[in-house]
């Protein structure tokens, strides 16, 4: 398949590139304009990746420094996206040991690299189009995509872009502990990026929301004849007896030095505290 850098297209087959994605993606029915959204590449500005790479820094720019992915302040988990409406058809074909990967937002790749715009949490879609397939760059990408820390890959499957998904990359997302799904090909994906985006941003809601109640608790500041604090006692299954446990508990120095430091300090508490 032809290259789709600038230099290697022309200004009319960039337009008909583009068209292509938003069609065959399901773009035109979801507000998303593709072909502004990659006026610069069309116009021979920018590369894809460029693209691609300045509209994660302006995400990024927009959430609040505690709600960045690290490890330990995501709630919502890749095997949650199992239970979506839009992941019933998709196959589970690698890496289940990482459906505790922790989700921070979907991305769509398009470009041969992905690791200048992962941002760490990423639910990566992809679908071929514009790019030469072969099985040494799907396993490329899949070690791209656990380097970077992303939360699983979903390939669209058709047999004149990703026909399969290699033995190879499977392999490699099992050793990386990175889930990869197949999906069929017409998959929406302008739905799935919408499914994906409203359940971290009500999870999100739904934490803050629980941190404020809690800090009002804990500060006196809720007036217990309110009706509303009963409401979010139930809610929060605060009321009756309770018992309280501190728990303190480090890992050695070697291992607090490791990149996946943060996340599986994430999994151990979670599994401590769902034991009370």
């Amino acid at each position: 398949m032809k290259s789709t850098l600038i230099k290697d297209t022309t200004k009319s087959e960039r337009i008909q590139l583009v068209k292509q994605w938003e069609e065959t993606e399901g773009c035109e029915s979801s507000g998303i304009d593709l072909l502004e959204f990659f006026r610069d590449y069309i116009d021979g500005v920018k590369e894809i990746a460029e693209v691609n790479a300045e509209f994660n820094a302006r995400y990024i720019s927009e959430i609040p420094d505690e709600e960045l992915w690290n490890g330990n302040e995501k709630m919502i988990y890749v095997r949650d996206l199992l239970k979506l409406d839009t992941f019933k058809d998709f196959e589970l074909v690698s890496g289940e040991n990482g459906l505790d990967r922790g989700v921070s937002w979907p991305n769509v790749a398009q470009t041969v690299s992905i690791r200048e715009w992962l941002v760490g949490g990423d639910v990566i879609l992809m679908s071929g189009i514009g790019l030469k397939i072969t099985d040494e760059f799907l396993t490329d990408i899949v070690i791209q995509a656990a380097d970077g820390r992303a939360a699983c890959i979903i390939m669209l499957i058709n047999p004149e872009h990703i026909a399969s998904i290699p033995q190879a990359a499977i392999d490699e997302a099992v050793k990386r502990g990175l889930a990869v799904f197949a999906a069929p090909w017409e998959t929406k994906l302008s739905r799935v990026i919408g499914s994906v985006s409203m359940l971290v941003s009500n999870d999100r809601l739904e934490e803050r929301m629980h941190s404020e109640f809690l800090d009002r608790l804990l500060s006196g500041e809720i007036n217990h004849d309110d009706s509303a604090y009963r409401q979010s006692m139930e809610k929060y299954g605060l009321l009756g007896k309770k018992a309280v446990a501190v728990i303190d508990y480090k890992f050695d120095e070697k291992y607090l030095q490791t990149e996946n430091q943060a996340y599986h300090n994430d999994r151990v508490m979670r599994k401590m505290i769902s034991l009370f």
